[in-house]
């Protein structure tokens, strides 16, 4: 879905409950479903599922002014009672640096976004829209076109497993696409249901026909 650089020097990482699971020997089913969280304390969309939600940072930093430096020197006489003026003199130079601010928040990956939820500099991006996604050794930048987010983890070596593992076996969807189809499939199996009402009415198919043809329909 997306390219992903990995920049992860350290190694020697114990292994946590997911890396387990990715590196057991279970099926790609099973090891998709153990993965889940099952109740994640992020609002989901339609079809959307949660695989990881751990504690994180948000990350930013700017260069602003602060302070400056290089004033010259110069004269000043008076012209007059309360006048007065200044001869020489050079202009001062703004001197800049760099400012990191740094917020406590949750990280959340889903099969549709990857959320950081921080009171500032979170995001909430889908996968459709990133186009890159570069680890370091504390962390990760997410990268939308030319903006790019930060977000500071102890947690790298998992996240960065676990997004290989989603990327390789093709978990992660186009919100949009996955719910047209789902919508699409919905009113098709409406539609169907309808038919097989009105051979149930004509006295074409029997009860349990319909009943059994709806629980497929349905999918009960």
């Amino acid at each position: 879905m997306f390219k992903f650089l990995k920049k992860i020097t350290n190694d020697k990482v114990e292994l946590t409950k997911k890396s387990t699971i990715i590196k057991s020997q279970n099926s790609i089913e099973e090891k998709i479903n153990m993965l889940i969280e099952k109740t994640p304390s992020i609002s989901l969309l339609e079809n959307e599922v949660c695989y990881y939600e751990e504690k994180a940072k948000a990350y930013h930093e700017k260069n602003v002014v602060t302070g400056r430096t290089g004033a010259g020197a110069g004269v000043s006489f008076r012209v007059a009672k309360g006048v007065s003026m200044r001869t020489g003199g050079g202009a001062s130079q703004v001197v800049r640096g760099n400012v990191s601010e740094v917020f406590d928040g949750t990280l959340y990956i889903t099969n549709f976004r990857i959320v950081l939820l921080a009171p500032k500099y979170g995001f909430d991006l889908h996968i459709s829209k990133i186009t890159q996604l570069l680890y370091k050794t504390n962390g990760f930048q997410v990268y939308v076109g030319s903006k790019c987010f930060s977000v500071l983890t102890d947690d790298i070596k998992t996240i960065q497993e676990l997004i290989l593992f989603m990327n390789e076996h093709k978990i992660f969807k186009d919100e949009k696409t996955i719910n047209k189809k789902t919508k699409t499939s919905e009113r098709q199996n409406a539609e169907a249901l309808r038919e097989f009402k009105k051979l149930l009415d004509e006295g074409i198919i029997t009860e349990n026909e319909y009943e059994a043809k709806k629980k497929q329909l349905l999918g009960l």
